[in-house]
């Protein structure tokens, strides 16, 4: 009889170990499914700027075609440019920069109505930068034609895509959105100096 009454105590208490440690094992679980998730979201837009700006620089493709491949490479996501519930935009711009350092920026191709709230002219990236290492390029006689003397007056304009993306969650739970932001701003940027080939 007593051992009966220990082996049914024991089973009470692996149902309460097991109440209190299932809530903790699910959470975890949800928690890798939602942020497997977002990685694949990540890499899906990464690789698509990537894809985007290569297009863009090996040949005089305009934005708007550019943008159409950012687009196209985005395919596993479930991407909406307009309406209620918009959550992509892709921005296509390119930056002039002559052989002494001066650059203009065009205004960008812009496909999708996401509000941005950085681009290009504010984010991190350093246009000065490469306008300089630009005129570094043409003073340097090994990249210069033969017979002409530096500067050599090579153009080294630059293609940029950039693509905002809002991952909505797959399930949304109340503990997971407290720690994962609920969408989640993701952003890419592709930048490649254009072929000679747009030249042509």
């Amino acid at each position: 009889m007593k051992r009966k009454w220990l082996q049914n105590k024991e089973e009470g208490q692996s149902l309460v170990e097991l109440a209190l440690v299932l809530p903790i094992i699910l959470l975890l679980l949800v928690g890798m499914a939602e942020v497997g998730w977002a990685i694949h979201s990540y890499v899906t837009v990464a690789t698509a700027a990537r894809e985007a700006t290569r297009f863009g620089a090996r040949a005089n493709f305009d934005a708007e075609k550019v943008a159409e491949v950012a687009l196209v490479a985005l395919g596993a996501l479930d991407v909406e440019l307009e309406g209620p519930d918009v959550n992509t935009t892709v921005m296509v711009t390119f930056v002039d920069i002559d052989p002494t350092g001066t650059y203009t920026i065009t205004t960008p191709y812009i496909t999708g109505t996401l509000s941005v709230t950085s681009s290009l002219l504010s984010g991190d990236f350093d246009v000065d930068q490469i306008a300089q290492d630009n005129v570094a390029f043409n003073q340097d006689p090994f990249h210069c034609p033969i017979g002409v003397d530096p500067p050599c007056g090579t153009r080294n304009d630059i293609i940029v895509v950039e693509i905002f993306y809002r991952h909505h969650q797959m399930l949304g739970l109340p503990m997971v959105s407290d720690i994962l932001s609920n969408p989640i701003g993701l952003y890419s940027r592709g930048a490649m100096r254009l072929g000679n080939s747009r030249y042509d």
